[in-house]
């Protein structure tokens, strides 16, 4: 059975981590508030940043944000470097 929308193996290097200072710098401009999702947590750099109620995924510690069934106030997008 497959578990995800995409049936993809994760490759290591594929991995690229958003540096503290920009998700510092989006989250003091943004302000989000209320129940936050961060669909993909890598290192932390957004969610460590997010207040202490929010939730996250990330593939690699099994939370697959396409199984993710929860509403949320506001939710991070990817960014695509």
């Amino acid at each position: 059975m497959q578990t995800s929308l995409f049936d993809l193996s994760y490759n290591n290097s594929d991995v690229v981590y958003t540096p503290v200072i920009f998700s510092k710098t989006i989250i003091d401009i943004i302000k989000p508030s209320g129940t936050i999702l961060e669909p993909c947590k890598g290192d932390g750099a957004f969610y460590n940043l997010l207040p202490s109620h929010s939730e996250y995924c990330e593939i690699t510690e099994g939370k697959d944000f396409f199984n993710y069934n929860k509403n949320n106030s506001f939710f991070k997008f990817a960014e695509f470097w």
